[in-house]
């Protein structure tokens, strides 16, 4: 599973939109924030428009200006804000595939430190409720320690004592990463200046109990760069793509399987219809794939040493009736996983070799031109 954040600086122009969208794509984040993104109320529906394949939830409602943006796939995981203010949002996700709790909070901290001392008590108080692995990454708008500025007036001490007293606190360390150590640069050219206001947080509970690695990437069109988290034990489930086997229809209940797949009425167009019968057909013909033909050849071992036991009784007692009925049987099972077996293999060596015949077009056509020559 990804993880990540990025600033953004400005969600609203198209191009911004554009970019934030593939970069979630490309890093096949699936739960992200983006902060700072400056969308009104009235333009969030627009605007998360172009996020396909994405639930959203942000904290619009704690502050006008669209502050922090979360992005997740509901199909990998589900997503619960358990609170929220105008520099943090705190969520539980569970990750589905493997049932696994994490606290997660994003942060996109005010620059005064008068306001950022709300944000250190909240993170404390949400510390005291922690039972689960949590982190906590975001732009905290300040550096924790004196060589994270760089071409910059000197660091205020003040400000790295308190957001260190938040840490202790809260038991909270830098997540190792690799990538960029500056995370923030102000793109000014002859006065450009280099701060690590970007950080990735840990627990310790995380820390010992969730393996995961971190990179800072390069900025982009933002003055940011955004963080990805992955988490290795907490693998995203590869989805099985659906592929006829000719085989099936060696089954007796094949016919049935089919009509009773396909006998459903649907309301709608033709292809709506049609679409809906074959989504259901295609629920009946994996069930029927389960119970009879997955692991073929596993099958194919069984039933052949099914049939030679039997056919070693069946010699020491050659007019057993029960036998011969039995040995009958068996050799038809045998037949029938074996047949369906080596309709599998030709099917799928098949496949292959169309593949490669399309890999090497080029070549053939080149040869044919050369035998036309001769």
């Amino acid at each position: 599973m990804i993880i990540t954040t990025w600033n953004i600086r400005g969600l609203n122009d198209p191009i911004k939109q554009q970019e934030a969208h593939h970069f979630l794509l490309e890093n096949k984040v699936d739960c992200g924030a983006l902060i700072e993104t400056h969308v009104k109320h009235k333009s969030i529906k627009d605007v998360s428009q172009t996020f396909s394949g994405y639930n959203l939830v942000h904290n619009n409602d704690s502050h006008y200006n669209g502050r922090v943006w979360i992005f997740w796939k509901p199909h990998i995981l589900t997503l619960t804000v358990l609170h929220q203010s105008p520099q943090h949002m705190h969520c539980l996700l569970l990750h589905i595939a493997s049932q696994k709790l994490i606290e997660v909070t994003f942060i996109y901290a005010f620059n005064a430190r008068q306001d950022t001392r709300e944000l250190w008590d909240q993170l404390i108080s949400t510390s005291t409720q922690d039972t689960n692995p949590w982190l906590c990454l975001g732009d905290f708008n300040v550096v924790l320690n004196m060589d994270e500025r760089l071409g910059s007036s000197h660091v205020q001490l003040a400000d790295i004592n308190e957001i260190k007293h938040c840490l202790d606190v809260c038991n909270l360390v830098d997540h190792p990463a690799t990538g960029c150590h500056f995370t923030w640069n102000n793109k000014q050219g002859d006065g450009l200046r280099w701060a690590k206001l970007d950080r990735i947080l840990a627990s310790s509970l995380w820390l010992t109990n969730i393996h995961s690695t971190a990179t800072f990437l390069s900025a982009g069109i933002s003055d940011h760069s955004p963080c990805v988290v992955s988490l290795n034990d907490m693998p995203v489930p590869r989805k099985n793509s659906f592929r006829y086997l000719n085989c099936w229809a060696l089954a007796p209940q094949f016919q049935e399987t089919i009509k009773d797949g396909w006998e459903n009425h649907y309301y709608g167009n033709s292809i709506v219809t049609l679409f809906q019968k074959l989504k259901r057909l295609r629920g009946y013909l994996r069930r029927l794939h389960t119970s009879h033909f997955s692991n073929l050849s596993t099958r194919v071992a069984e039933r052949k040493k099914a049939l030679q036991h039997c056919q070693d009784l069946l010699n020491c007692s050659p007019l057993d009736p029960s036998l011969i009925a039995r040995e009958h049987s068996l050799l038809q099972e045998y037949l029938l996983v074996k047949r369906a077996e080596m309709q599998a293999l030709y099917q799928r060596a098949k496949v292959q070799n169309l593949q490669l015949n399309d890999l090497s077009t080029r070549f053939f056509y080149s040869r044919l031109a050369d035998r036309s020559k001769e």
